[in-house]
């Protein structure tokens, strides 16, 4: 796609979406505010609504409860509830009341068309319609709702009156009509009054006078709006051409005219969200809806739940928002005329720009193919100049650095070939791993001791290549293979595992693997191992040497042992002082002789011996109580200390002989290769369900050349060589030896004089950890 096309493409979507913005915008943001606004006025004029209708309900209340306060007419309703029932004396009793308040109180109220009195059961007792005289109010109560409440009127007290809901097709009269229900009450002594169980009830028909008041605005509070400024019902009708403000009763049927409906005995049903809420919930709404003839409104209501009336201001959606549909139309157009404009000034400005573009482009191409030695020649003093000054540039710079990579490439395929023929002569076998484990390098030495070719193996992860087997002839798991644990940043060293070679069994091999680092992250492995089978061999041939020459030096030793306490007791005659020194020199040598042939011996019978250690459950604070005992003396004797650890109270199950020895072979290393006045650090904790007891000396340390053999068989570190003689190198392989017996594994972290930490990890259930950057055997 060419650079003019994009900016065309850019422009134009950029001022497409902002016309689109602002469409949005006036659509939702002006939008919502129009529809807050419409509600809120719609909110007012319900509640004027509600203050006018509850004013004409008042001034009926205070009517119906004057007559309750009329004498005559109380006395009248007594003489009624009093007669017998179905007697003469009853009958003439219900006409002079029904005559009384056709006469005497009707005539005052032209809305009033019947006036019943009831007594408690809620029978109409007497009537100004004698015809009525007999009928159940409360059964006609029970079947239709919100009639009347004459069970609430016969329990309420002086002053209270109750609304029935208005209705549409009575019997007595085809107007809609509304009903108020009262209690009768007899003064008595100062303001007490006493209740009747007579209940007066009193037919309007006046919902046309509710519908104008609520079409005029006509109420108490009429002066509020002029006041306030807040719209009035009859300002609302005037503002919306598609404004409704009506009342809804108890069984939802329309009962004051509307807009679309003026006569309302036609029974307009009205089943919308507010009635709904308010009949079923007594909840009044201010929202959008849709109304009875199905059109989408915002609209406001006013609740009388009791009453069952429910009062509703309404206006069309449409109408509220046609200001901003104009808007919308208009914006459209504007937009859509920037648009075209907006692109015919594009091309007309970026034509000479695009040109040199251009030009540089085609420079450019002809760079990608090769060619260093084009220009451009754009010399304005814009940023194209600039720009094409700056592509020259770069261009002798590229030249320059492509000569200095010509002979920097020349130098990486010597040091190349170097490094390739270093480890083709390596005479040990090499394998690099990334930090998956999958193989990324291996030597020729490696190629021939596996017997796999590198274009085999490279890619493939090494554990799945050969497998290893432990001392024991195990398999070695994956996760526990020294590729694997170097990967983990560890390092590994290992004399006692075996490789198989490619179909031809197993050999044994000393493997060393260090993780490769990078940025202290571990980006692989490097595994160097060597063929020990020859190694095997020897140490065999040499331990037979040794059980040899152990058992044929044992006799002479004690011979000699035996002559030399002979001498010294003087039997064969009194010594001077220079023999008995010299014999007791003679008696130390023979002491180190022999206690050099009962080491080894013991490394043999330990070799051979296939018994099963203890289990049982060791003390540890006993074991460590018999560790100080025996050593205090021996490093108060060299001016040091044996510090044990504060928390001892831990139970492992193993074998007590074996764990104490092996913690003494560590404690009198300790001591025997430290100056006097250091100190013997003892620690234990639990770490991974092992037990892990550390010695920690501050002695001569073990060179790192050398501790990949220290637990080798009379393998004794140079530095130590000098600083003690009289060692065996034997302690540490006895010890190395016992651990495994016992299940448990040793390890050690040196360096070289600043002293050793040897460790014994004694599982609790299960062990396969180690402390972190710390040599494993």
């Amino acid at each position: 796609m060419k650079l003019r096309t994009k900016f065309i493409l850019f422009f134009g979507t950029f001022l497409f979406i902002i016309a689109l913005s602002i469409s949005l915008y006036t659509q939702y943001i002006v939008g919502g505010i129009f529809k807050h606004q419409a509600v809120s006025n719609l909110r007012i004029i319900a509640e004027q609504s509600e203050s006018a209708y509850l004013s004409f309900l008042g001034a009926m209340k205070v009517r119906v409860i004057d007559w309750t306060s009329d004498a005559a007419l109380r006395d009248r309703a007594k003489a009624v509830m009093n007669s017998p029932i179905d007697s003469k004396e009853r009958e003439l009793a219900a006409k002079e009341f029904g005559r009384y308040v056709v006469e005497k109180k009707m005539p005052f109220d032209k809305t009033i068309f019947i006036t019943d009195l009831l007594d408690k059961n809620g029978i109409v007792i007497a009537s100004s319609q004698q015809n009525r005289i007999g009928k159940n109010e409360l059964e006609e109560e029970t079947e239709h709702g919100k009639v009347h409440d004459i069970e609430n009127t016969l329990n309420s007290k002086f002053g209270d009156a109750f609304f029935g809901t208005i209705v549409l097709d009575g019997d007595e009269n085809p107007d809609p009509s509304l009903s108020v229900t009262v209690r009768l009450f007899e003064p008595m002594s100062g303001d007490v009054r006493e209740p009747l169980d007579l209940v007066l009830l009193v037919y309007y028909s006046n919902v046309m006078e509710i519908a104008d008041v609520l079409g005029s605005g006509t109420s108490i509070y009429a002066g509020i709006p002029s006041i306030t400024g807040r719209l009035t019902q009859g300002a609302l009708l005037e503002e919306y051409e598609t404004s409704d403000l009506y009342l809804v009763n108890n069984d939802r049927y329309l009962v004051t005219p509307s807009r679309s409906v003026r006569n309302v005995m036609v029974k307009q049903k009205v089943d919308t969200l507010p009635v709904r809420e308010c009949l079923e919930n007594g909840k009044e709404i201010n929202e959008e809806y849709y109304n009875y003839l199905g059109v989408r409104v915002l609209g406001a209501s006013m609740c009388f739940q009791n009453e069952g009336i429910v009062v509703l201001a309404e206006v069309e959606k449409q109408e509220i928002f046609e200001p901003l549909t104009t808007l919308i139309k208009y914006t459209t157009t504007v937009g859509t005329t920037a648009f075209a404009f907006g692109i015919l000034i594009i091309v007309l400005f970026l034509k000479r720009p695009l040109e040199h573009i251009y030009d540089i482009v085609a420079v450019a191409k002809k760079v990608e193919g090769g060619n260093l030695n084009v220009s451009t020649s754009i010399e304005t003093k814009d940023e194209l100049g600039y720009l094409s000054s700056s592509f020259n540039k770069m261009i002798e710079s590229v030249r320059n650095t492509q000569k200095d990579l010509r002979a920097s490439k020349h130098h990486v395929e010597e040091e190349k070939a170097k490094d390739e023929a270093l480890l083709a002569s390596l005479g040990e076998g090499m394998v690099a791993t990334d930090k998956s484990g999958n193989i990324i390098a291996i030597n020729r030495m490696a190629e021939e001791m596996l017997g796999w070719k590198s274009d085999e193996v490279i890619g493939k992860k090494a554990v799945d290549v050969w497998s290893m087997l432990d001392e024991n002839r195990n398999e070695v798991p994956a996760e526990q293979r020294p590729i694997t644990i170097a990967t983990t940043g560890t390092s590994v060293i290992s004399n006692t595992s075996m490789y198989n070679r490619k179909d031809d069994g197993y050999f044994p091999v000393a493997i060393t693997v260090n993780p490769v680092m990078l940025d202290e992250k571990v980006i692989g492995s490097i595994a160097i191992f060597r063929d020990i089978t020859r190694e095997k061999e020897l140490e065999k041939t040499r331990g037979d040497l040794l059980s040899l020459a152990s058992h044929q030096l044992r006799t002479p030793l004690s011979g000699t042992k035996w002559l030399i306490e002979t001498l010294k007791t003087g039997l064969h005659g009194s010594l001077t002082s220079g023999q008995t020194e010299y014999l007791n020199e003679i008696y130390k040598i023979n002491e180190r002789m022999t206690g050099l042939v009962h080491d080894m011996l013991g490394v043999l019978r330990m070799e051979g011996d296939t018994a099963k250690p203890k289990n049982e459950d060791v003390s540890i604070k006993t074991i460590m109580a018999t560790l100080f005992e025996t050593f205090h003396g021996v490093a108060e004797s060299k001016g040091m200390r044996v510090e044990l650890p504060e928390k001892t109270d831990y139970t492992v199950n193993t074998d007590p002989l074996l764990l104490r020895n092996i913690l003494e072979s560590f404690i009198s290393n300790a001591i025997n290769y430290s100056n006097p006045g250091g100190s013997v650090v003892i620690n234990i904790k639990e770490k991974d369900s092992e037990l892990i007891f550390s010695v920690k000396d501050s002695g001569i340390g073990i060179p790192r050349s050398e501790q990949r053999q220290i637990f080798e068989r009379f393998y004794r570190a140079s530095n130590a060589k000098t600083f003690d003689t009289r060692g065996s190198g034997l302690g540490l392989y006895i010890a190395s030896m016992l651990a495994k017996k016992i299940g448990a594994r040793v390890s050690f972290d040196s360096e070289e004089g600043r002293g050793s930490t040897f460790y014994l990890h004694v599982p609790c259930r299960s062990a396969n950890s180690l402390p972190e950057n710390v040599t494993s055997v």
